[in-house]
């Protein structure tokens, strides 16, 4: 189908808790869908999970999102999203909903990140 877009993207991330000096190593699997729209319109939705590898390994959060992308020039674009964010696996689990308004800018030529 012309326009749509299937990206994955694997994350191996490590952190030391400053205060408890615990280390905690999450591996992020993230797989999104992108689709053109129009010209200068590409929606997004994605799905996130945070695999803890430390002592328990498990899956210890799932993200949900969704994008709207505007190109208002090559280098400047406008991005409105709405993020979902779901704890498991944890005595007292926590959500969290998200609305954001992003401002990309690139500041060079180059497209390549």
């Amino acid at each position: 189908m012309d326009g749509l877009t299937f990206k994955y993207r694997g994350r191996f991330q490590n952190a030391i808790v400053t205060y408890t000096g615990q280390n905690i190593t999450h591996l992020r699997n993230k797989a999104s869908l992108e689709y053109l729209i129009a010209k200068k319109w590409e929606t997004t939705v994605s799905y996130e999970n945070f695999f803890r590898m430390n002592e328990r390994n498990e899956i210890r959060a799932h993200r949900y999102r969704w994008a709207l992308n505007y190109q208002l020039s090559k280098r400047v674009a406008i991005d409105l999203f709405y993020q979902y964010e779901q704890e498991v696996n944890k005595k007292l689990p926590e959500n969290a909903q998200t609305v954001g308004l992003l401002l990309q800018w690139k500041l060079n030529k180059n497209k390549s990140i």
